[in-house]
């Protein structure tokens, strides 16, 4: 019936297999490699965003708000650390009602060219820590050669770039 001579193989050979696999191991590891980069280039949109809406979220209680906490209000602002934000009412030239602070992931770092932006009623005028008046400050939010930064300009244009 069946000559010996002509054999049928099925299946794949121990090289095929290994090859197979070696290209899914490389594939995966750039696959999964990229997935945590983009991440925390998301972190990076989504705090630059956050801090976006807080700088004008402070611009517009400026505005608005005369008391904080029945104490009379001469400013919002807000307060740049390395790793930190915080948004404050500014109740007097020494008193500060500070809400609670928003802490950034350890890969992105906060860099400011003013360490307080401070908001000032009733049109919203912008100061900074030692009360003087400026007319642009920056705040760059970064993670390794990715960044985002917002502009605040004195007559209250806050962007993103």
């Amino acid at each position: 019936m069946f000559n010996k001579k002509q054999r049928f193989f099925s299946g794949f050979t121990l090289i095929e297999v290994l090859v197979t696999l070696g290209i899914v191991a490389i594939l995966s590891y750039s696959l999964l490699g990229y997935n945590r980069s983009s991440e925390k280039i998301n972190a990076l949109n989504r705090y630059s965003q956050r801090l976006l809406t807080d700088l004008r979220a402070a611009q517009n209680m400026a505005i608005q708000t005369q008391q904080y906490d029945g104490q009379s209000v001469q400013g919002w602002g807000v307060h740049f650390d390395p790793s930190t934000y915080k948004i404050f009412a500014n109740l007097s030239d020494v008193n500060r009602a500070y809400l609670e602070p928003v802490n950034l992931p350890s890969y992105l770092s906060l860099n400011s060219s003013i360490s307080d932006i401070v908001f000032k009623p009733p049109l919203g005028d912008i100061i900074d820590n030692e009360g003087n008046s400026i007319s642009e400050a920056t705040i760059t939010i970064s993670f390794s050669s990715f960044s985002k930064t917002i502009s605040v300009t004195k007559i209250g244009n806050i962007s993103l770039k």
